[in-house]
């Protein structure tokens, strides 16, 4: 709310103010606007739903099928990365397993965590192409 709404924190605020499920629900919708990849016509659906949040009037799961669109575009890539750091945890019980695949892991969920370029020759270890450091 302080990002978007900073008003609705003040002593009296003036104006209509949601409730505070109605509210988050517009902070959503109002990220979601901010995003410059939006398509127009979801731009325009959200905007038809901020002006209801607004008003009051967001009924309970308008915005669920816009959610969960997101869900899906970045869940697949979540869920390996919550996998792939139990994993990490798992190897660091292990008195066996060597420090390199540590590193590795550790290495790859903060790949995964920054999102950086696709194509990197520091993103596996040992460069691009290569397994365990040797040329394929």
């Amino acid at each position: 709310m302080v990002e978007f709404h900073p008003k609705w924190l003040e002593p009296k605020p003036e104006g209509f103010i949601p409730e505070l499920s109605d509210a988050d629900d517009l902070i959503w919708i109002e990220k979601e606007l901010s995003r410059v990849d939006l398509k127009p016509e979801t731009k325009t659906a959200l905007a038809g739903l901020q002006k209801k949040a607004l008003e009051g009037q967001l009924r309970d799961g308008e915005i669920v099928p816009f959610q969960r669109r997101q869900n899906k575009k970045e869940g697949g890539l979540k869920a390996y990365l919550s996998k792939l750091r139990l994993l990490r945890k798992r190897a660091g019980e292990l008195a066996s397993m060597p420090p390199e695949v540590i590193a590795y892991l550790d290495r790859a969920i903060e790949i995964l965590k920054n999102d950086p370029p696709a194509q990197s020759s520091e993103a596996a270890p040992g460069g691009a192409g290569t397994r365990n450091g040797a040329k394929k």
